[in-house]
């Protein structure tokens, strides 16, 4: 007979099962139940991720069907997307993300957002076509005559009172309207002196014990670049560049035949910061771990430098322990041997052509110039050497800085580079956008909203703030605060003039027909009128902001009238009560990439505003 206890453990086992199998029935088998995952998501593409949105059949079947037997531009742009690691304007985001995004993430359900950043390529800057056309000329010895303005008292370089006269040189080579010409010549930062076999002039640079003495007066401090001029005795190579032939240690002293170590160019760079090729040394075989004596260096382009040889070197200046130093981007800007005085002074050797530089003509020939870029010449197109001469040539510089780099390989051509604030970065026409995807009875993109920032709650993000003019008394306009969005006043103890300005990263108005800028602002304080307060307290937008307000063109967007029903304006009325401004219609920069300033403006005798505002939106007005 089984136990009372065996028919229970049966029993509830059989309960068990039969309560499995219900929940298995209604939930799983049914089909009825499916599992809810709404979620917002962030989402930044991969480079293997454009591979994937090309290799998605969907995607393939998409850009085929927008091809014709006469047009397969669409396809070919689409597969462009997997080369460039960049959709284009052809083949757009909005067109194939939302496969790649089902993909990703199937298990999401209806009422997702999915914000993803991905690469754009929206092509070369434009004006890098214009160094296509140019043309190589080298200076002759009739165009040195020309520019010394002699056929006797001349010599074949320019210096810094004869380079004013290249553009005369040019008028007199070619008149072409619209020409532009890369220019090589000789150049030497000391005058000659003509007449009778004297001695050429001394060099114009303090000498080194003069530098020294102005570093340790204070006049010259860590940092500062500084030009030195002197003779080589001594060079050697460094363990941590033996291999590489980069760079050489050079010791130089300001007197002929001196003994004294008084200066050292630490790892310095050949002319114009070109790195080194060979060198010559006295040991038969140099041991890599050990300083490596050596009597001569070669840089790439054949220039040498060795022991006597006066030359002139360019960096940043600093003290290591007892040695006063050039370190951070030092390099040669010169190298020669000092005539003697029995060298025939009037007709002194020429210098090589140790300098290029890019002219224009309009009306008349001038020097390349382009506010928002440099503009540079290196002949040789590999990327490490390039990074490499910004580096030593542009040792200072700010985070998106940009250079523009000319080369020369069968026909002259041109690419930028942009300074992140850490190297150097060739510009290939790629940005940066973020596109917000929602998933209805598919994934939508969302091409009503170009930028969005709440502020309030969210933090300043990529907003920047420029005071241009602050009064004694005040050291800030504008603050950010956690519960208001952007403030700015210039009231502390008593009104103050000031000129201060928040502006909005880049606002790309890509395919707008009506786009529309609005947000909530709250003005407690402020002046009486209304011309009085819009003038305090304007939103411009420009289209040429490049980092400085002060040179931007702006123009002031009117203010929307405040309307009493709606509560929708400007407010006439001092409080802090938020109002929304309405749509501000920015339709006159349709396609274009604005910039948007709030500009904060009191002027003297002025009442001074508390201006706030937050939940910056710049949208698509529906029709």
């Amino acid at each position: 007979m089984k136990s009372l206890k065996t028919i229970f453990t049966v029993s509830l086992a059989a309960l068990t099962l039969a309560s499995c199998e219900n929940y298995f029935d209604e939930k799983q088998i049914g089909n009825e139940y499916k599992p809810t995952d709404v979620r917002t998501i962030e989402y930044t593409l991969t480079a293997d991720d454009y591979k994937s949105v090309t290799s998605n059949s969907k995607n393939q079947a998409a850009a085929l069907a927008l091809c014709t037997p006469e047009d397969s531009s669409a396809y070919t742009s689409f597969l462009q997307i997997a080369k460039d690691k960049a959709f284009n304007d052809i083949a757009t985001a909005d067109l194939y993300l939302p496969a790649f995004i089902y993909a990703k993430f199937p298990q999401l359900s209806m009422g997702s957002i999915c914000n993803v950043t991905y690469d754009l390529m929206e092509g070369k800057p434009a004006y890098l076509t214009d160094f296509d056309n140019a043309k190589s000329y080298v200076l002759t010895t009739a165009d040195y005559q020309l520019a010394w303005g002699s056929e006797t008292d001349y010599v074949e370089y320019l210096t810094p009172a004869t380079l004013s006269k290249l553009s005369d040189v040019l008028n007199a080579v070619a008149a072409e309207t619209d020409s532009m010409y890369v220019v090589s010549y000789a150049y030497q930062e000391y005058e000659p002196v003509f007449g009778g076999g004297d001695e050429p002039e001394a060099p114009s640079y303090p000498t080194l014990l003069q530098i020294i003495a102005d570093y340790d007066a204070g006049t010259i401090a860590d940092g500062d670049e500084v030009t030195v001029a002197g003779y080589i005795v001594s060079m050697f190579l460094k363990p941590n560049n033996f291999n590489k032939y980069g760079s050489v240690s050079v010791w130089l002293n300001d007197t002929v035949g001196g003994t004294a170590k008084v200066f050292e160019l630490y790892n310095c760079y050949g002319l114009n910061g070109d790195t080194l090729s060979s060198f010559t040394t006295d040991v038969a075989d140099p041991d890599p771990a050990t300083n490596i004596d050596v009597t001569s260096v070669t840089d790439r382009s054949g220039n040498t430098y060795a022991v006597g040889n006066f030359v002139v070197a360019k960096g940043a200046i600093t003290k290591y322990n007892t040695t006063y130093e050039l370190k951070t981007g030092c390099y040669f800007t010169e190298n020669a041997v000092v005539p003697s005085a029995s060298a025939p002074a009037m007709r002194m050797a020429a210098a090589d052509n140790n300098r290029t530089a890019i002219y224009v003509r309009s009306s008349k020939w001038s020097e390349y110039k382009n506010d928002k870029v440099t503009a540079t010449v290196l002949m040789d197109q590999d990327i490490e050497k390039a990074v490499r001469f910004l580096e030593i040539n542009f040792p200072y510089a700010d985070k998106d800085d940009k250079v523009v780099l000319v080369y020369n390989s069968k026909g002259y051509s041109a690419k930028e580079f942009i300074f992140n604030g850490v190297t150097w970065v060739e510009n290939l026409g790629i940005v940066t956008e973020t596109l917000q995807f929602a998933l209805t009875e598919e994934w939508l993109a969302n091409m009503s909203v170009y930028y969005k920032q709440a502020i309030a709650d969210e933090g300043q993000g990529k907003l920047v703030i420029q005071d241009v003019n602050l009064s004694e008394g005040i050291t800030y306009v504008w603050t950010y605060s956690s519960s208001y969005g952007m403030k700015g006043t210039s009231y502390k103890s008593g009104a103050h003039v000031a000129e201060s300005w928040v502006v909005t990263p880049a606002i790309r108005l890509k395919n707008s027909k009506k786009p529309a800028l609005q947000f909530d602002q709250a003005i407690n304080y402020g002046p009486d009128t209304f011309e009085a307060r819009a003038e305090q307290m304007s939103v411009r937008v420009s289209t040429d902001y490049a980092g400085d307000v002060t040179t931007a063109t702006w123009k002031v967007l009117p203010w929307n009238v405040f309307n009493e029903e709606t509560s929708i304006g400007f407010p006439e009325t001092n409080s802090w009560t938020f109002y929304n401004t309405g749509d501000m219609d920015l339709s006159e920069w349709n396609n274009q990439t604005i910039y948007i300033g709030f500009c904060y403006n009191a002027v003297e005798g002025a009442t001074c505003a508390t201006w706030e505002f937050k939940n910056l939106l710049v949208h698509e007005v529906e029709e």
